[in-house]
């Protein structure tokens, strides 16, 4: 199954955009301004865990009007439905194409249809309000005076809407546009849908105060992922001797640094400490593996007569596509090691030209769009 159409509405730079992908890798080209960075944030906002919310500025600004429409509307107390009518909404909707032969998985619920021709099924995410809360979107306090009146609604709007917008997701009969089934919360979407994104700024570039060593971070998360109960066998047998490599170390220090590390602490014998009562104060040094690969440990290019280059020394552009290529697998790995079984992994990529479509195929079957 792949996602075979995006539709996107009032969203930024995409008041009503419908964009074909491919079911491998879609390349999307346009001038600067133009909207892609829109389609990964609509994306990242709908399928995201929730840490990025949808604000006041991410409607198109040819529907941002339609609020004052609204108000318009319920400062006349017309009823709650017509103000609900000409509220914006923002909407993604997606066109899942399957084969009949294939397990459904996590698509199964959003296929609501009764043909047994159809191979598509249709994923509907809108950031709207609910009509019995659409009133309570316009409790505003009281103007004050002199301050300008279109400033002052969107200033109040800005806090409301967070409060009485939510998103809300349905699955939408291909053959009938009436039938639409809606979902109680976002598990059957979190369990379809993956969305990764590499960024473009990937603050390699140490000259500018960037982090030279920013590859070498990506580790913490691979064995992250590899310690999950659904890795590979062959990652959580690699982190399990990590872990037995780590607690060897711990030993060791533990038999004679720590007891070194003692006569740093301050001498607190001389203020009668510890008393009969009190318990002696005693350094343990513990490791966290994945704290060590994170922080603690640097990728050097291997050099001749072993002098090796610092992950810094290498030139932006290398240094670029190997961190995009980790990444791009650190991504699959945890796609791999879900409890969920099949469904669609969606990879965003912010500038790629440096990857090539054998990049890709070394990883796995990915959805990409760049």
């Amino acid at each position: 199954m792949y996602i075979e159409k995006v539709r996107v509405e009032g969203f930024r730079l995409l008041s009503d955009v419908e964009v074909m992908l491919e079911a491998t890798s879609t390349v999307i080209v346009g001038r600067n301004n133009s909207g892609k960075t829109s389609l990964t944030d609509v994306f990242e906002r709908f399928s995201g865990d929730g840490s990025r919310k949808f604000r006041l500025e991410d409607f198109s600004a040819d529907v941002r009007s339609k609020f004052v429409e609204a108000k318009a509307r319920f400062d006349t107390d017309q009823d709650a439905d017509k103000i609900f009518e000409a509220l914006p909404q923002i909407r993604l909707t997606l066109t899942v194409r399957y084969e009949k032969a294939e397990r459904y998985g996590p698509l199964a619920p959003f296929i609501i249809d009764l043909d047994d021709d159809s191979t598509t099924a249709i994923v509907q995410l809108e950031y709207s309000p609910s009509i019995k809360s659409v009133k309570s979107l316009f409790d505003f306090p009281p103007k004050e005076d002199g301050v300008e009146e279109l400033h002052w609604f969107y200033q109040n709007l800005r806090e409301t809407l967070l409060r009485h917008y939510s998103v809300k997701i349905s699955a939408i009969d291909p053959t009938d546009a009436t039938n639409i089934s809606y979902f109680e919360n976002s598990a059957p979407l979190q369990a379809l849908i993956q969305c990764d994104v590499v960024r473009a700024q990937r603050t390699l570039d140490h000259i500018k105060n960037g982090d030279a060593e920013v590859i070498g971070k990506l580790l913490g998360g691979l064995y992250k992922t590899a310690t999950s109960a659904t890795a590979a066998e062959s990652d959580k047998a690699l982190a399990n001797e990590l872990k037995k490599q780590i607690s060897g170390v711990e030993k060791g220090i533990q038999t004679g640094f720590d007891e070194m590390v003692k006569g740093l602490l301050p001498a607190l014998a001389v203020f009668g400490f510890p008393s009969l009562n009190d318990t002696e104060l005693r350094p343990e040094t513990s490791l966290n593996v994945e704290s060590l690969l994170s922080d603690h440990t640097k990728i050097f290019y291997a050099g001749a007569h072993g002098v090796h280059l610092p992950e810094g020394y290498n030139g932006l552009g290398t240094r670029n596509l190997i961190y995009m290529l980790l990444e791009l697998e650190s991504f699959h790995k945890a796609y791999r090691a879900r409890t969920v079984d099949g469904g669609i992994h969606l990879i965003f990529i912010e500038e790629p030209e440096s990857l090539t479509r054998k990049a890709f195929n070394d990883i796995g079957t990915l959805q990409v769009a760049l």
